[in-house]
């Protein structure tokens, strides 16, 4: 399974105000991001086949958005 930088996670935090992140914070935002990406990424490959393309578009992730926030 992929991962997400640590280091990303922290400057994305502090980005929007956070003084510090715990170790614990990091690896629960990083477990939550890649279950997330994965939900978006499987339903987008699904519509992208339901339309006989190989290559996942834009809009596919933006159905596949819509679709979770259901």
């Amino acid at each position: 399974m992929a991962r997400i930088p640590k280091k990303l996670i922290e400057r994305l935090v502090k980005g929007f105000g956070a003084k510090r992140v715990s170790k614990e914070a990091k690896e629960s935002i990083a477990e939550n991001m890649i279950d997330r990406l994965s939900n978006i990424t499987e339903l987008a490959i699904k519509n992208s086949r339901h339309f006989g393309r190989k290559l996942i578009t834009k809009g596919d992730i933006d159905f596949a958005i819509k679709q979770l926030r259901l």
